[in-house]
């Protein structure tokens, strides 16, 4: 069945479920750094395993928050700090020399499900302007780092790969940071989850439209994708409800299977693409924005602290 997710993690497991076995060319392990986090980081080898699991061959870290924004300040400043370990190990294996990093938020400002990635760039600390404008022991803390949001084909006509294509053909920064929002396997992961990746993203694929990826092959740099899940797809909903129900009724496994494909083709059928998002995804968005861009501040200019990145941004 067609149960859709864009975090490797939840892939991962549900291969694992239907296979009952270990899947060739792909690592799995977890930790649980603080209470209320737990690290997930997945690495797909081969071919082989980018097959079984949909994912491309790299290497996949995500992070499950236990309610985060009913946990106070503290909790997700010692959250953004662990983020940017996972994000800083990634960024650091391409970074060369004095060549700036390029962030670039991806999807539309104006539909609040997929407005992440904007909102977290204008989050994020630009440095790259400031050599011979701000004292240079100042400078001398801070990589060069600036950011883009060039929003949707449907806005600018221009796919977003072809927009990074070009930027990156002027400022030629050593590697690029892509946001992204993603649609996840379980509800309980809006909102509550980071992945980052070094695969490169795809745009829209998190609202069921995919377009042009942006990764090292189609903008010619290494491409670090961030994303947090804010939706989930309807027919995914309906698997999981249907499932439960059964599961309660202890209908046998064989009658059990059937009627489970049975609902979730039909569900597929009628919903299609539709995907659901919580009523207070507006909250939601701007906390997460906060996070993710709290992450790559303190990834990128680790020499500065969080309450100096703030402190420049007021």
């Amino acid at each position: 069945m067609d149960i859709r997710t864009d975090m490797a993690m939840e892939s991962v497991q549900m291969v694992r479920e239907r296979q009952k076995t270990e899947i060739e060319g792909v690592a799995q392990d977890k930790t649980v750094p603080v209470e209320g986090m737990e690290v997930y980081r997945v690495r797909v080898s081969n071919e082989q395993g980018a097959k079984a699991v949909g994912k491309p061959v790299g290497r996949y870290v995500s992070m499950d928050l236990d309610k985060p924004f009913d946990r106070g300040t503290a909790f997700l400043e010692n959250a953004s700090r662990e983020f940017s370990v996972h994000v800083r190990a990634l960024v650091d294996s391409f970074k060369q020399g004095d060549a700036p990093l390029l962030v670039i938020g991806l999807g539309n400002r104006d539909v609040t499900p997929d407005s992440l990635g904007p909102r977290v760039v204008e989050r994020v600390l630009v440095t790259r302007h400031l050599k011979g404008v701000v004292p240079d022991e100042l400078v001398s803390r801070l990589h060069g780092v600036c950011s883009l949001a060039p929003g949707v084909l449907g806005v600018t006509g221009m796919e977003t790969a072809e927009i990074v294509r070009g930027v990156v053909e002027t400022i030629k920064p050593c590697a690029i940071i892509a946001i992204d929002s993603l649609a996840a396997r379980s509800l309980g992961r809006i909102a509550s989850s980071m992945q980052v990746s070094d695969t490169g993203i795809s745009p829209g694929s998190g609202l069921g439209n995919r377009r042009k990826g942006i990764d090292r092959e189609t903008v010619g740099v290494p491409v670090v994708a961030i994303g947090v899940p804010m939706v989930v797809y309807a027919a995914t909903i309906v698997h999981d409800t249907v499932g439960q129900v059964l599961s309660n009724m202890k209908v046998g496994n064989a009658d059990a299977s059937k009627t489970l494909e049975y609902a979730h083709q039909k569900a597929m059928n009628d919903m299609g693409d539709m995907v659901v998002t919580p009523k207070e995804i507006d909250e939601l968005v701007e906390d997460c924005a906060d996070l993710v861009a709290d992450s790559i501040n303190m990834a990128l200019h680790e020499s500065v602290s969080l309450e100096d990145v703030r402190r420049f941004m007021s």
